[in-house]
């Protein structure tokens, strides 16, 4: 019985059989790691918030139509003229203007840019978004 268990504690303790053992791999070299940028794609007409998906604030995008001021005449008048024959000065709508000067006035509640083309001893003409037309005194267009 002795040699029984002799012999297990044996088989139990005795280190199980080598094989032969391979030749290791080489290491591989290191390589740098690759920096990879991400992209993001953030159109408002396309995808939806993450964090809100329910949420109505990215809609479509609706596009302003660019509409050009008509030239608007209405309610310019000619108040007065003054200055030398070389150079004359135009008051429309209480404010001075000289030949080839460009201001604004208030007409019907909007600033309209105007440009004063000519001044002449009795009239003036004027240009409103490239239309140009005679102002004369008193008048009323």
């Amino acid at each position: 019985m002795v040699a029984s268990v002799l012999l297990s504690l044996k088989s139990v303790a005795a280190p199980p059989a080598r094989t032969p053992a391979a030749t290791p791999a080489p290491a591989a070299t290191p390589q740098e790691p690759q920096v990879v940028k991400s992209v993001f794609v953030d159109r408002p007409n396309f995808g939806r918030d993450p964090f809100f998906p329910n949420s109505l604030r990215r809609g479509k995008v609706v596009q302003d139509t660019v509409v050009e001021p008509v030239a608007n005449f209405n309610n310019i008048v000619l108040k007065g003229t003054s200055g030398t024959a070389e150079k004359r000065l135009a008051i429309l709508n209480n404010k001075t203007f000289a030949a080839g000067e460009e201001g604004e006035l208030r007409i019907g509640g909007q600033l309209t840019k105007i440009k004063c083309v000519e001044v002449r001893e009795k009239s003036v003409v004027i240009s409103i978004n490239g239309v140009t037309r005679e102002l004369f005194l008193g008048s009323k267009l």
